[in-house]
């Protein structure tokens, strides 16, 4: 019998620590929100973010800018943003043709709360979605120290992010990506399999092998509205050992992943803003 493993418990886990660190500073943290046009998958995620941020008492607000929004005035006005004192964290939501290293350098490692700069050695925290995947395995028990580890998608934001998680962890991680040779054995070779490619049902049976933990991070939007993940539920039902899904799963954790992000950087630029005025007065 397969193993559900739903994301609401390891969230709630998560919600707490944001709440109650927040609660401490004495101030609201402050989320500001970066987004280029309003596509669909991106209005649905703020909504998550704000719904997630209310509950931890983190404040969010958006600067909107058109879709077609040239580089260089996207990093300018992502760089105007972070300056402001009242921010303490920063997400962008913008196409994938933008050069995320520049968006992450321009916020700022103390505030890039979504990792933009985390695989070029800049950013303060590791991408949300990647650190999501770490919290579910965490949540349920499920060791990576010494385990195989295979990811599907080298985004820098979800597949390659968790590949380095996994890796600090001591998990032994293969990345499969388009141009890899025989996905199908590398997939089922993996004791943990992360799929983070975001193209529906492209993990089915012949990628599967029994017993695995199976981590969706896919959010794939059908005809009707509705999403579904990157694995074949009907095939990994009663094959594999555990899976999570979509919705659910990985999904339900990453916007309070953001909110405790968004607390922490509060709370250390606080740290900072106190050490600079005793020096003032001393």
């Amino acid at each position: 019998m397969t193993k559900l493993l739903c994301g609401a418990p390891a969230a709630d886990g998560v919600r707490r620590e944001a709440a109650g660190l927040a609660a401490s500073l004495g101030f609201a943290p402050a989320l500001a929100i970066v987004r280029t046009g309003s596509e669909p998958d991106d209005l649905a995620y703020e909504k998550s973010i704000r719904a997630a941020c209310a509950k931890c008492g983190v404040e969010v607000f958006t600067a909107e800018l058109p879709g077609y929004t040239p580089q260089d005035v996207l990093v300018k006005s992502v760089r105007r943003v972070a300056g402001d004192r009242a921010v303490h964290g920063v997400i962008v939501m913008c196409p994938r043709q933008y050069d995320l290293g520049l968006l992450g350098a321009a916020i700022g490692p103390g505030k890039d709360v979504d990792g933009m700069g985390f695989m070029e050695g800049r950013g303060a925290f590791p991408p949300c979605t990647a650190e999501s995947v770490l919290s579910v395995l965490d949540f349920y028990g499920i060791e990576c120290a010494g385990r195989r580890v295979t990811v599907v998608g080298r985004g820098a934001l979800a597949g390659a992010a968790a590949a380095r998680l996994l890796e600090d962890r001591g998990a032994v991680v293969s990345v499969c990506h388009r141009g890899t040779e025989n996905p199908e054995e590398l997939c089922r070779s993996a004791d943990i399999l992360v799929c983070a490619a975001g193209k529906a049902g492209l993990i089915g049976r012949s990628r599967l092998s029994p017993g695995q933990t199976v981590v969706d991070v896919g959010i794939n939007v059908l005809p009707g509205g509705g999403v579904c993940g990157d694995v074949d539920m009907a095939a990994a039902r009663d094959l594999v050992a555990a899976v999570t899904p979509v919705p659910g799963g990985v999904g339900a954790v990453t916007p309070y992943i953001l909110a405790l992000h968004t607390a922490l950087a509060a709370q250390k630029l606080q740290i900072i803003a106190k050490t600079v005025d005793k020096h003032v007065i001393s």
